[in-house]
């Protein structure tokens, strides 16, 4: 059983890697010569020219920020674009080219998939079905690719690639280390993302801890409000009690005799010492004045 389970394992390991070679070569060299035939269909006169055309909206990606300097070096030479990478290809092509026609984008779309399982798989191991449905769909991109192209030299050299990959001999080493090289260089390009995911977090952070003091100020300044207001109802209790103690010397008659505060009519009733009355402060207090120089006036 040892055995058998080694076995299994090592022809998991080949089926990556082979995978990964079809990827790394005839697939990358098909993926470049899609892009540069998209970029040709434009008003651009060369890439460099297309990606200056393009920078601003390259730039608002996550991707193009990620990679800006492998598009735009610092160094204010051209790009490189036999050192791009295939998702780097592939971002180019489907959002900044003209569209490819309906069946390839579908196979690159699918390639595409197949290169982010493998690449973010955490395993160098490929179970059979899925070598079995990713090696047909492979096959498929490069078929409808090399039609799309017509080209014969990029043919020849695609399909002894293939034959170099289907039949191991000590060539395919230098191929295979080509690949693995852009798993690494992919998982890098991972990592600056996350970092990249880092940044953007941290600003939602300070912008939520900003927004937080603010919602803290707003919060003391209404509570000091409240405590304001606490204070001018304690008051307003005391201003009724007052205005109830000078109208219990009234009579009836001449509570009637009470001129209205500020011109506006008064209405209160005392039933067993009780006052309702809908009034503000300065208006108790208005009324307790004219009620205090009425009763000097007429007692």
């Amino acid at each position: 059983m040892a055995t058998c389970k080694s076995y299994d394992t090592q022809s998991e390991e080949k089926q990556f890697m082979r995978l990964m070679l079809y990827l790394g070569n005839p697939c990358l060299k098909l993926m470049r010569a899609i892009f540069e035939n998209r970029v040709r269909s434009t008003t651009a006169g060369s890439i460099s020219d297309f990606l200056n055309n393009n920078k601003t909206h390259i730039l608002s990606t996550t991707h193009g920020r990620n990679n800006e300097e492998r598009y735009f070096p610092s160094d204010g030479s051209d790009a490189d674009v036999q050192e791009w990478d295939f998702l780097m290809l592939y971002q180019m092509t489907t959002r900044h080219c003209p569209p490819v026609p309906q069946l390839l984008g579908q196979h690159l779309d699918a390639v595409k998939e197949i290169r982010n399982k493998l690449c973010h798989k955490g395993t160098s191991r490929v179970s059979d079905s899925d070598h079995q449905r990713y090696h047909k769909q492979i096959q498929d991109f490069i078929q409808t690719a090399l039609e799309y192209l017509n080209d014969n030299g990029l043919q020849d050299d695609v399909l002894q690639n293939i034959d170099q990959i289907e039949k191991p001999s000590g060539t395919v080493v230098y191929y295979l280390l080509k690949g693995m090289h852009k798993v690494y260089t992919d998982q890098g390009e991972k990592i600056e993302s996350l970092k990249d995911e880092v940044k953007q977090n941290t600003y939602q952070v300070q912008e939520h801890t900003r927004k937080l003091d603010e919602n803290t100020r707003t919060l003391a300044e209404h509570t000091r409000k409240l405590d304001e207001n606490t204070q001018i109802s304690t008051a307003m209790s005391k201003t009724l009690e007052d205005m109830q103690k000078v109208l219990s010397h009234l009579s009836t008659t001449e509570q009637s005799k009470i001129p209205p505060p500020h011109g506006k009519l008064l209405s209160f009733t005392l039933k067993t010492s009780i006052i309702y009355y809908v009034v503000d402060s300065p208006l108790c207090l208005d009324l307790i004045y004219k009620c205090t120089l009425f009763i000097l006036k007429e007692r």
